[in-house]
C-alpha cells in the first residue's frame, strides 16, 4: 500500500468520526436551544398599540389586544405603564357589557388579574361579577382566577369567595377557579382553612372542584399543618376519586416533608388504585419523604416494586426489619390491611433469605415479628419460628461458651495473683472443696496436667523446693527418665499415697539427690538411718535413739511440742541440718527482750518415727503400748508406722487387735487405714 493511499485512508476515518460525532451532539445542541422562553417585555410602543385596539369595534381584535396583556409580567407591565388606571377603565368597561362576546369578557377578566394594584378599585365589581348567574360560566371562572391573582387587594373578599365556593348551584368549573383563588390569597385565607378542608372531605362535591380545594390547601402551607392528619385519614378512603386523592397528596408535600407513618398512608393507595397507578404513588412516597432512608428501604419491599432485592447483608436485614416493626404497627392501628399483607410476606422473604446469618441476639427481632403474624394467623409466622428455633440452639451453645471462657478468665486471673496473694491461696487453691465445686473439675484437672499452670501452683514454694532439693548435690547417674520398670498395681497404688504427701515427696527428693534410693514404706527410717550415719562420724558415737525416743514419747504423753534441746544438742543440731531437715527452730524475744529458740519436729510423721520404737519389740512394756494407746487420737500415726514397721507376725497379731477394737466401739478410724498398710506389704 502506497503511502498516499494511507493518508487518504486516514483523512476518510477522520471525516467519518467527525460526522458521527456531529449525529451524537446534534439533539443535545437542539435541547439546549429549546430552552423555556421567557415573558417579553413589554415596550411603551407595544401598550400603545394594545389600547389602541381595546377601542376596536370587533371583539376579536379586543381579544387579541387582552390576551397579549395576559402575556407580560404584572412587574413588568407596571413600569411600562404611564396611567395603568387608564387601561383598566378600559377593560372593565368591556368586561361589564354583557353584549360583548364571553371569549372576550373572559380575557378582560384575565387581564385585569394581571394588572395589579391599578385593578384594585375594580376587585369589589369583579367579585359581583363572579356571583352573577347570567354571566357565563367560561367568565365566571376567568374572574374567580382574577381575584386569586389580585392577592391584597381581594383578601376582604376572602370570606365571600368562600361562600360562593360553598354554592352548590354554581358550575363546578366556577367553583374550582374560586377554590384555587383562595388558595393563593394566603394569609387571608388561614382562618377558613378547615372550611376549605371540609369543602375537599364533601363526596357530593365534583372532583375536579375538590382537586382545587385540595391544591388550595398545600398553597396554604403552615396554615394547613394542624390538619396534616385530616388530610392522610382522607388519603385511605378508597371510594375518592384517584385524581383528587393525588391531588391530597401533592398538597401535603407543600404543606411539610412527611415521616414514616405518614407515609404509609401516601404508599396505601398504591395497592387499590389499579396497577397501573402503583409508579405514581411509589413516586409521590420518594417525593414527599425527601428521599429518606426509611423510604428508600421500604420501597424496595412494598408497594409493588417491580423487583426485590436478591442478595442481603444481615446488616441490611436487621435495618429492614426494624423498619418494618413500625410500619406494622401503624398499619395495624390505622387499618391498612393491603399494606399489612405485603408486609407479613415480605418479612417472611427477608427472614428466610439463605445469605443472611441470624445471631442469637437477633432472637428478639424475629420474635416480634413471629408475635405479630401470629396475632392475625398469618401462615407466615412458620417461617420465622423455624428461624428462630435454629438460633435459640445456637444461642444456648454462645452462652455456655460465654459461661466457660468467662470462668476460665477468671481462673487465670487467680492463678497469675495467686503466687503474690495468701488469701487467694487459701480461699481457691488449698481448699479442695472449693476448687473442685467452684473449678468445675476441669480446673483441677488443668493445674495438674498443664506445664505452665502447675509452674505457677508451685511458685510460691519455689526457693524452698529448690534448696531442699540440693541441686548443688545433684548426681545426673541415678535419674533414668527413659526408665520402664513398673511396679505391681498394688504396690504403685501404695507409693501414689506416699508420694501424694508434700513431706514424704521432698524427702525423696532429698534422697534422689543425694545418690540414694528411697523405700517409700521406709522414708523416716531410711531419713533416720542418714542422719545417725552423719551423726556417728561427727560426734564419733552412736546417736542415743532409745533415750531419745522415750522422751518424745513423754512430750506426746505431755503434749509438749518443743524438743528438750538442753539435754539433747548434738542431736538437734544433726537433726536441724539442711541435708535432713528433721527438726526446724523457731526464734523470739521475750518481754524483756532477751532472744529465745526453740526446735520443733518439721513433722509429725518424724516425730513419730521416735515415738513408734517405744512400741516395736517383744517386751511387756511394747505390747502393752500397742493397746494402750488404740482409742487415742494422739497415736494414729504411729499404728501406722507399726503396720510397716513391726514383723508380719506381730503386726497381723496387731491387726486382730485393732479389729476387735474396731467392733467393739464401732471406730474403724485406726483399724481400716492399718489393714490396707498391711495388705500392700
Amino acid at each position: 500500500m502506497s503511502v498516499f493511499t494511507r493518508i487518504k485512508r486516514k483523512i476518510f476515518l477522520f471525516l467519518v468520526f467527525t460526522f458521527t460525532i456531529c449525529l451524537i451532539l446534534l439533539p443535545n445542541l437542539t435541547w439546549v436551544n429549546a430552552q423555556k422562553v421567557s415573558k417579553p417585555k413589554p415596550q411603551e410602543w407595544h401598550i400603545n398599540g394594545i389600547i389602541a385596539a381595546l377601542d376596536d369595534s370587533d371583539p376579536k381584535v379586543q381579544r387579541n389586544a387582552l390576551n397579549q396583556l395576559g402575556r407580560y409580567e404584572t412587574q413588568e407591565l407596571k413600569a411600562t405603564l404611564k396611567k395603568p388606571e387608564d387601561v383598566v377603565q378600559k377593560i372593565a368597561k368591556i368586561l361589564k357589557d354583557k353584549t360583548v362576546d364571553s371569549s372576550v369578557r373572559r380575557s378582560a377578566a384575565s387581564a385585569l388579574g394581571n394588572l395589579g394594584d391599578a385593578a384594585k378599585p375594580y376587585v369589589k365589581d369583579i367579585l359581583e361579577f363572579l356571583k352573577d348567574k347570567t354571566v357565563d360560566s367560561s367568565v365566571r371562572d376567568s374572574a374567580a382566577s382574577a381575584l386569586g391573582n389580585l392577592g391584597d387587594a381581594a383578601k376582604p373578599y376572602v370570606k365571600d369567595i368562600l361562600e360562593f365556593l360553598k354554592d352548590k348551584t354554581v358550575d363546578s368549573s366556577v367553583r374550582r377557579s374560586a377554590a384555587s383563588a383562595l388558595g393563593n390569597l394566603g394569609d387571608a385565607a388561614k382562618p377558613y382553612v378547615k372550611d376549605i378542608l371540609e369543602f375537599l372531605k364533601d363526596k357530593n362535591v365534583d372532583s375536579s372542584v375538590r382537586d382545587s380545594a385540595a391544591e388550595a390547601l398545600g398553597n396554604l402551607g403552615d396554615a394547613a399543618k394542624p390538619y396534616v392528619k385530616d388530610i392522610l385519614e382522607f388519603l385511605k378512603d378508597k371510594t375518592v376519586d384517584s385524581s383528587v386523592r393525588r391531588s391530597a397528596a401533592r398538597a401535603l408535600g407543600k404543606i411539610k416533608q412527611l415521616e414514616l407513618k405518614e407515609l404509609l398512608f401516601v404508599l396505601y393507595s398504591a395497592y387499590y388504585d389499579g396497577h397501573s397507578s402503583a409508579p405514581y404513588w411509589r413516586w409521590l412516597t420518594y417525593f414527599l419523604s425527601g428521599g429518606s432512608d426509611e423510604a428508600k428501604t421500604l420501597l424496595k419491599w412494598v408497594g409493588k416494586p417491580q423487583t426485590t432485592p436478591e442478595k442481603l447483608t444481615h446488616s441490611e436485614g436487621v435495618k429492614t426489619l426494624n423498619l418494618f416493626l413500625k410500619a406494622w404497627e401503624v398499619s395495624t392501628s390505622e387499618g391498612l390491611k393491603e399494606l399489612k399483607d405485603d408486609l407479613a410476606k415480605q418479612i417472611a422473604i427477608i427472614t428466610a433469605y439463605k445469605n443472611i446469618r441470624w445471631q442469637p441476639q437477633d432472637i428478639t427481632l424475629l420474635g416480634q415479628h413471629y408475635k405479630n403474624l401470629k396475632e392475625v394467623n398469618s401462615t407466615h409466622a412458620e417461617t420465622i419460628q423455624s428461624v428462630i428455633i435454629n438460633l435459640q440452639g445456637w444461642r444456648w451453645f454462645f452462652n455456655f461458651r460465654n459461661i466457660i471462657l468467662t470462668h476460665a478468665a477468671f481462673w487465670l486471673a487467680l492463678i497469675f495473683a495467686y503466687p503474690k496473694s495468701p488469701q487467694i491461696q487459701a480461699i481457691f487453691f488449698w481448699n479442695p472443696w472449693v476448687r473442685r465445686i467452684a473449678g468445675m473439675g476441669y480446673v483441677g484437672f488443668l493445674l495438674t496436667w498443664v506445664p505452665f499452670l502447675r509452674r505457677k501452683l508451685l511458685e510460691p514454694f519455689q526457693l524452698s523446693l529448690l534448696a531442699d532439693a540440693r541441686l548443688d548435690n545433684f548426681t545426673e547417674a541415678t535419674y533414668f527418665p527413659e526408665s520402664c520398670v513398673k511396679p505391681p498395681a498394688t504396690e504403685l497404688e501404695a507409693n501414689y499415697r506416699v508420694l501424694s504427701n508434700p513431706m514424704d515427696l521432698t524427702l525423696i527428693s532429698q534422697m534422689l539427690s543425694q545418690g540414694e534410693h528411697p523405700d517409700l514404706f521406709r522414708l523416716q527410717e531410711q531419713q533416720y538411718n542418714l542422719m545417725a550415719w552423719e551423726y556417728k562420724r561427727e560426734w564419733k558415737h552412736d546417736f542415743p535413739l532409745k533415750k531419745f525416743s522415750q522422751k518424745v514419747y513423754q512430750q506426746r504423753i505431755n503434749d509438749e511440742s518443743a524438743i528438750l534441746a538442753d539435754e539433747f544438742d548434738q542431736e538437734v543440731f544433726s537433726m536441724e541440718d539442711q541435708k535432713y531437715k528433721m527438726v526446724v527452730s523457731r526464734q523470739w524475744k521475750n518481754k524483756d527482750g532477751e532472744t529465745k529458740k526453740e526446735w520443733y519436729f518439721r513433722h509429725d510423721k518424724i516425730m513419730e518415727f521416735f515415738i513408734v520404737q517405744n512400741f516395736l519389740g517383744d517386751s511387756t512394756e511394747a505390747k502393752e503400748r500397742r493397746s494402750k494407746h488404740m482409742d487415742d487420737p494422739r497415736f494414729r500415726g504411729v499404728y501406722f508406722l507399726l503396720a510397716k514397721l513391726l514383723p508380719l507376725e506381730q503386726a497381723q497379731e496387731l491387726r486382730e487387735n485393732l479389729i476387735q477394737y474396731a467392733v467393739d466401739t464401732k471406730d474403724h478410724t485406726v483399724m481400716d487405714t492399718y489393714v490396707q498398710l498391711l495388705r500392700s506389704r
